[in-house]
């Protein structure tokens, strides 16, 4: 963990390594709203939206629905869910630690030696 100190306020903030965020692979918009990071806890939730909502319209297209197929196959839309968030989570946690703290430095915090 990196120990951050905001000097104006006085507030302290620890943040992971700037590497890749497992909790956020896995727990996605749910760890910036943990930190109190509301910014990337709304860009998360609907850069998610967007892509899981296009890849489920693409496959339930391909599966036939738009070539007269009188139904949705309900395993397309869980197979497009699927691939969106293959897509979405792995990049997203690959940017938020960097983005988190570069956030956190634009607001006036330098890193502190001292814990």
């Amino acid at each position: 963990m990196i120990e951050m100190r905001n000097e104006r306020t006085g507030a302290r903030r620890s943040v992971p390594h700037l590497g890749f965020s497992w909790t956020t692979l896995f727990l996605g918009p749910l760890v910036p709203l943990v930190r109190g990071d509301w910014k990337w806890a709304l860009i998360m939730y609907f850069v998610i939206q967007i892509v899981v909502s296009t890849a489920m319209l693409v496959s339930v297209g391909v599966t036939g629905l738009w070539a007269g197929e009188p139904y949705v196959k309900p395993w397309a839309v869980f197979a497009g869910a699927g691939v969106g968030l293959l897509i979405t989570q792995p990049v997203l946690a690959a940017i938020y630690n960097r983005r988190y703290h570069a956030d956190l430095v634009n607001d006036g915090y330098e890193e502190s030696s001292a814990k």
